[in-house]
């Protein structure tokens, strides 16, 4: 039976949170059916199953969304390389230009959204502070010796706003849940047992259907 640890309620009693990388992101906002690439394709069909799940939290305020500034930036930036790359992955201009709106449009909080008394915000931008990059120098020995010298200061910086999250503001391991769709990221986070629980889409043993459990 799968651990209670390796599970995401799908129906939470009380508020959950997710902390998600730029691919988990970026995939949500992508049509699958534009992928030439078969990986690419899964990658962005197993994203869109974790995101059924997490808007439906989100709409019945279940749940809410942490991004790093700079995760949303570098998200911009790969839906920019995908429209400019040899083989663009977007039909037009046009589809480009609506993917940047979509994802825009979910990240931002409106002046009248913002005036409300009973506020709805589902996403929460992190700012990148200096408690955030003083703790990536804790995953330096974790990585190098763990075979994840590969991973980028900024994947570092996720885990360390994972950390962030529970030392400031209190949230707790139960509550909290890193989405990423980074191999590496995955498995070195998966080994550090004071960060969230991780969970990566694309990997058979955390399909959406064995995951968010009733």
């Amino acid at each position: 039976m799968r651990s209670e640890r390796r599970c995401i309620p799908k129906l939470p009693k009380t508020p959950i949170w997710y902390l998600v990388d730029t691919c988990c992101l970026v995939n949500k906002y992508l049509d699958a059916g534009w992928a030439t690439d078969q990986n690419e394709k899964d990658a962005i069909l197993s994203a869109q199953e974790y995101w059924r799940v997490i808007d439906q939290q989100l709409g019945k305020r279940q749940c809410k969304i942490f991004l790093l500034d700079v995760c949303i930036a570098e998200a911009f930036r790969v839906l920019a390389k995908k429209r400019y790359q040899s083989t663009p992955f977007f039909k037009s201009k046009v589809d480009y230009n609506r993917t940047c709106d979509r994802m825009s449009k979910d990240l931002s909080l409106g002046s009248r959204e913002a005036k409300r008394m009973d506020r709805n915000v589902q996403y929460h931008d992190i700012q990148t502070c200096s408690d955030i990059i003083i703790g990536v120098d804790r995953f330096f020995e974790a990585i190098f010796k763990r075979g994840g010298a590969g991973l980028r200061t900024v994947d570092l910086m996720l885990l360390s706003t994972g950390k962030y999250l529970m030392d400031y503001y209190g949230i707790t391991k139960e509550d909290l849940f890193l989405i990423t769709q980074d191999k590496e990221l995955y498995r070195i986070a998966r080994t550090l047992n004071d960060l969230p629980k991780a969970f990566n889409p694309q990997d058979p043993k955390d399909n959406h259907r064995k995951v968010f459990t009733t």
